[in-house]
């Protein structure tokens, strides 16, 4: 509220005793409408307020707008190394994301499915997924909040043919011994979006669900959303998919800078209609970030001989062991593989000698030893990735609503210990 100070607020009832302790730190909110049949003090209802209107002379006349200038919603950035950012994405980019997706579009418009959305309308995939939906004849099940029972329910009830998951909801889609009690044989298509989607965990779904399609997208908020995206077509296992109509991605050596061919491991670079006008109220930042009106996203990836992309990791992740770098996406896969494992992080422990070593926090599923997991783990990776830096067992991982690893907070609990200790 303070990136975007607005003068009217729509509310929903569930976020009115929140919205409260925010509305008594502001002054800028004018008026506040809430949603539902609830009559609130100080809040005027929703309900109400139309029926007032709907006696009022309406004159509405079009004016010439700056597409490229006026900004249509201002989303958060993820916020796993700070504070989220207001991004602010133009009509332009609006326009942009349903000429890149027409295809994709035009099946929705025409489709008459339901679909499992539990992507928060807060982040940029969700809120366009729902401006998609508005347009569509598709209807959505949205739930506020993933429950285990709850989500396999809304796939027996009402035959959902399509769902709109993280990579986290996929691997305990691969694991769970929940989906035997449920028929889910409707699901046939998933998008995936919001982390890296390993191969290992794809090939697990498929062989315990009647999923077809596991389809892969890329995006930032700063980027509209996904602008590479799986297609029917184009789809193999640990790729995100082709780039889209309207979009350039370029992949940069992290040294020179220069642009790099197939196979060739980089920083992901995007620029086209789909960048944002800038952060809001934070030149400098917008100024880090694009640069002669490239995104330089801070992702590691690469292209093969087919344009299919691959993500790896982020370039603030990338543990520096003597010297080397090694991917903490890399290892979380191979523990999420372990039957016993219920959810994994890996991050880099601060060593006079080494630089940083690979350290794992684990959430156990049964009886499973430090050792076990170390042994493991060396068993399937070069030296220099082994977990030289120990496990710590954990009762979860600490994430944000879109599935991605909060791994400031695994910092500060591994300096925690080692301050204790």
């Amino acid at each position: 509220m303070k990136l975007s100070q607005p003068k009217y607020l729509f509310l929903s009832p569930a976020a009115m005793n929140s919205a409260r302790v925010a509305l008594g730190r502001q002054n800028f909110v004018q008026k506040v409408v809430l949603f539902g049949d609830a009559e609130e003090k100080d809040f005027i209802s929703f309900r109400k307020l139309l029926h007032d209107s709907k006696d009022l002379p309406v004159e509405y006349k079009r004016r010439r707008t700056n597409r490229k200038q006026n900004v249509a919603l201002m989303m958060c950035s993820s916020g796993t190394t700070g504070l989220p950012k207001g991004v602010q994405i133009t009509q332009d980019n609006i326009f942009g994301y349903f000429e890149r997706y027409s295809v994709h579009s035009e099946t929705m418009i025409g489709a008459t499915f339901n679909y499992l959305c539990v992507i928060p309308w807060s982040h940029v995939y969700g809120a366009l997924c729902i401006l998609q939906t508005s347009i569509s004849q598709a209807s959505c099940v949205f739930l506020p909040k993933f429950k285990e029972k709850v989500f396999l329910e809304c796939i027996e009830r009402y035959e959902i043919f399509f769902a709109l998951m993280v990579p986290t909801l996929l691997s305990w889609l691969a694991k769970t011994p929940l989906i035997t009690n449920y028929n889910i044989s409707s699901l046939m298509a998933v998008l995936s979006s919001g982390a890296t989607l390993t191969k290992d965990v794809e090939e697990a779904v498929r062989a315990r669900t009647n999923i077809i399609y596991i389809l892969n997208t890329y995006g930032l908020s700063e980027s509209t959303g996904g602008i590479i995206c799986s297609t029917m077509d184009s789809n193999k296992p640990g790729s995100v998919g082709i780039v889209t109509p309207g979009v350039y991605i370029k992949v940069i050596d992290l040294v020179t800078g220069e642009a790099l061919g197939p196979n060739m491991k980089g920083e992901i670079c995007i620029a086209g209609n789909c960048v944002m006008k800038g952060y809001v109220h934070d030149a400098n930042s917008t100024k880090s970030l694009i640069k002669d009106g490239w995104i330089h996203t801070g992702d590691i990836g690469y292209y093969d001989n087919d344009y299919m992309f691959f993500v790896v990791d982020r370039i603030k992740e990338l543990i520096k062991y003597k010297g080397y770098q090694v991917p903490p996406a890399e290892i979380e896969g191979i523990l999420l593989q372990h039957p016993k494992i219920a959810d994994a992080a890996v991050i880099g422990k601060d060593d006079v000698e080494a630089g940083e070593l690979p350290t794992a926090f684990v959430v156990r599923d049964g009886e499973i030893t430090q050792q076990e997991i170390m042994d493991y783990v060396a068993g399937k990776v070069s030296p220099v990735k082994r977990l030289r830096g120990g496990i710590v067992f954990v009762d979860s991982i600490p994430k944000n609503e879109n599935g991605k690893i909060l791994r400031r907070i695994l910092r500060e609990k591994l300096n925690g210990i080692k301050s204790k200790l």
